[in-house]
């Protein structure tokens, strides 16, 4: 699953290839992205890339924890496995449930500055 926080905002969780190559994710950063991101004032879209070269410095291969690492995907496991889980379909249903039930409830606004 793929995931972000964007100006307070979880954006919609995306679920990538069980098999992620270099070319499905290239697939999905050209083809997919662009419509999770539709909302999105295009000034922000343009600032908001990280890495060597991009908008935002971010060293290669950098052991910092983000957000998303220390708040965003234990809240979604607490609410997805808090009770059991009938099959692939329901795993689905619950992730996108439970990154509602956060932006719902505005917690991202908190973390993302």
């Amino acid at each position: 699953m793929w995931t972000g926080i964007l100006n307070g905002k979880i954006i919609e969780p995306f679920e990538l290839p069980e098999a992620l190559t270099g070319e499905a994710y290239l697939h999905f950063l050209q083809n997919e992205l662009p419509n999770l991101l539709e909302d999105v004032p295009l000034e922000t879209v343009r600032n908001m890339w990280m890495g060597r070269a991009g908008a935002i410095t971010w060293p290669a291969l950098s052991p910092d924890l983000s957000p998303l690492d220390l708040f965003y995907w234990s809240a979604i496991k607490e609410k997805v496995y808090g009770k059991p889980i009938r099959d692939l379909a329901h795993l689905k249903v619950r992730i996108t449930e439970a990154a509602e039930s956060i932006n719902n409830r505005r917690i991202a606004r908190h973390i993302s500055r």
